[in-house]
């Protein structure tokens, strides 16, 4: 067992008995002045590749959590990874598991042969996060899943921060020790306390405050608001689209394309995008659409792994970040611009093809 993965097993069972309220492990003071550094990717196109590279970079550890994968690419450089003496842990959820196995396509069993350390999560809802800690000193994540790869409109970040990465760090250390969900969301809510005030903030769920600051950046918006949300149907959300727009911002929302056979929550996710257009929010649709991602006044992005809907939001195990960032939010706005040249104006009763 390597140094680093000692230290974080030793780190994740304090913090298994800290989210119960006897302390807390400390987080690092400051980032010593050097800024974050951000890099994001946009898919479709060579996404599998690229995670590949840096997946055939890493030297130490390489931790990830996932809700399957699907992609033998990604598997492949797993496995270079192991054959190199670099310590692999996969934590997976159970269930998107169990339906890989009958579709015959998981790669998580050739993946324990070759030496891989592989976890399930064995919570009751979704475990959803799409995350890799690499060499514990960069943090991917992201709304790109390793199921499949390169064929949905995608992002993921790759993350440059000791703020971010002690934190990612810390959850990943409780996650290996199966906690109970009791301890996993008193230990989330803790971690998203260190966010106060900073650049670039983590937050993890379930939480009892998950979603409040997502909607709280709806909320201070002065200008504009974008969203690329493939699913976007809970209703505090809705209430403040429906709040910014009636102040004056601009508020565009791009959904994807469902229908009652394609997703479970259809009525819920047709009475959002019925609600926000009759209030004036622009509304357009378009297919293999998989992004969550938002930008705030043309200065600060959100993205990660939920939907904007129910149950990503208070039941299921997701993650995102926000980061102010005049020249990512530029970057995520020029991505859209991409996307919206290819949507259609929702209107109630269906999709109608309008100019954006």
């Amino acid at each position: 067992m390597s140094p680093d993965r000692l230290l974080r097993l030793l780190v994740g069972a304090s913090l298994a008995s800290a989210a119960l309220g006897s302390g807390c492990a400390s987080l690092p003071a400051d980032r010593a002045g050097s800024p974050p550094q951000v890099v994001a990717t946009f898919c479709p196109g060579s996404c599998p590749e690229k995670v590949a590279r840096l997946l055939d970079g890493a030297e130490r550890t390489i931790d990830l959590t996932v809700y399957g994968i699907r992609n033998d690419i990604v598997a492949e450089a797993l496995i270079r990874a192991v054959q190199r003496d670099v310590d692999v842990t996969v934590i997976y959820d159970r269930s998107m598991y169990r339906a890989n196995q009958r579709a015959k396509n998981s790669k998580i069993d050739p993946l324990r042969e070759a030496g891989v350390r592989v976890l399930p999560f064995r919570g009751r809802d979704a475990f959803h996060h799409k995350t890799i800690i690499l060499d514990a000193d960069r943090v991917w994540t992201g709304s790109l899943n390793l199921k499949w790869m390169g064929r949905l409109h995608d992002n993921y970040l790759l993350i440059s921060d000791p703020f971010i990465v002690a934190r990612y760090r810390e959850w990943f250390g409780l996650l290996e020790q199966n906690p109970t969900r009791e301890a996993l969301r008193s230990s989330n809510q803790r971690l998203s306390q260190y966010n106060a005030g900073e650049p670039l903030q983590a937050h993890f769920g379930p939480s009892a405050s998950f979603s409040e600051p997502l909607t709280r950046l709806m909320d201070e918006a002065e200008s504009s608001l974008e969203l690329a949300v493939n699913v976007l149907s809970y209703p505090p959300v809705v209430a403040s689209l429906v709040a910014a727009r009636q102040r004056g911002v601009r508020v565009r929302v791009l959904s994807g394309v469902f229908s009652e056979k394609t997703l479970k929550s259809y009525d819920q996710q047709e009475w959002a995008m019925r609600t926000l257009a009759a209030q004036g929010v622009e509304v357009w649709t378009i297919g293999l659409h998989h992004q969550k991602m938002m930008v705030v006044d043309g200065t600060t992005v959100l993205t990660g792994s939920p939907g904007f809907d129910t149950n990503p939001l208070t039941r299921n195990h997701d993650n995102y970040v926000i980061v102010e960032s005049r020249e990512l939010a530029s970057q995520f706005e020029d991505r859209m611009a991409e996307m919206w040249a290819e949507a259609q104006r929702y209107s109630a009763g269906g999709a109608k093809a309008v100019e954006p």
